[in-house]
């Protein structure tokens, strides 16, 4: 991705054009693309009107992913301003003390509002909130059903094993969600709940004690990837190498081709489809 830089502003024909080089080539905002008017347009704003509220309307239109978490982080560090950003994309979502999110969710022919009261987190929550809100957990804002898991397998397995059942994770909003540990369900599950999104828990027999609690789970008698062949996840090891969302993905693909679905799984993909949203 090249960069591009303002060289100047212009004048001509009573028409302002601001002169811009990108790659070693000059040209003006007249023959530009769409992402870079559009940038110019909000840092312009995000500059000049320290002492403005702003209302950001899908900043990531035509950006490419670079560009929208370059925007982004600029955004978050004027501190100065109060901002008001609606967006579908992760990139822009920033949870902290001194932000906060109002999630819609549109249910038939009305919009629900849903956030969490102003004392829901804690020091220690916006602690783990900046540990733990990355652009792959962040997803769970735009989440219509939520899987928390505690590895790296069942994000590549999961979706390709719910395929084999009919059910599209990607259709319906489903995100699965790598928790990273079993100590942290607690805190995601609250996550969940400030924001009213429907949750279910996929954890391993040892983090049972922890869920007490929760109805939306299922234990399994091991982890994940006790789930699924030896054979097969040697096999995928020497294909697609360490990876355990890979291996997931390609042990799931075959376990579906010869059409053989773990019960655990069966379960966990039924109980997502009755799951409440």
């Amino acid at each position: 991705m090249h960069l591009s830089y303002i060289r100047d502003v212009i004048r001509e024909n009573n028409e302002i054009k601001i002169l811009i080089q990108k790659a070693g080539i000059e040209s003006t905002t007249f023959y530009i693309g769409a992402g870079i008017i559009q940038s110019l347009h909000l840092l312009t704003h995000l500059i000049a009107h320290k002492d403005k509220v702003l209302f950001l309307d899908h900043p990531e239109l035509h950006l490419h992913p670079h560009a929208q978490r370059r925007l982004a982080t600029f955004v978050e560090e004027e501190k100065d301003r109060q901002t008001i950003i609606i967006t579908h994309s992760p990139y822009f979502v920033d949870l902290n003390k001194d932000s906060n999110i109002i999630r819609f969710v549109q249910k038939g022919a009305q919009t629900e509002i849903f956030e969490p009261p102003h004392d829901y987190f804690n020091f220690e929550d916006y602690f783990k909130l900046e540990q733990f809100l990355d652009i792959n957990t962040k997803e769970l804002f735009f989440a219509s059903k939520v899987l928390l898991v505690e590895g790296s397998t069942e994000l590549g397995a999961l979706p390709i094993f719910s395929l084999n059942m009919d059910y599209n994770f990607d259709e319906n909003g489903v995100s699965v969600i790598n928790i990273g540990g079993k100590h942290n369900f607690v805190f995601f599950v609250k996550l969940c709940k400030g924001f009213a999104i429907p949750y279910f828990i996929i954890a391993d027999e040892d983090a049972e004690k922890l869920l007490t609690n929760y109805e939306s789970k299922l234990i399994l008698p091991s982890d994940f990837e006790g789930l699924l062949p030896d054979s097969l996840v040697e096999e995928a090891r020497k294909i697609v190498g360490k990876s355990k969302p890979r291996i997931g993905r390609y042990v799931a693909k075959k376990m579906g081709e010869m059409g053989e679905i773990p019960n655990e799984v069966e379960q966990i993909i039924e109980s997502l489809k009755k799951l409440k949203t």
